[in-house]
């Protein structure tokens, strides 16, 4: 098997705390953030 993709670049840079909820949503531990 074999897998190909290309690079893709982002512009943004995430605050600490998505990047935080972004890993406790993966746990699949529910999180609220303040908008």
């Amino acid at each position: 098997m074999e897998v190909k993709g290309e690079m893709l670049t982002w512009n943004m840079v995430p605050y600490d705390m998505q990047l935080l909820g972004g890993i406790i949503l993966h746990k699949g531990i529910i999180a609220e953030m303040k908008t």
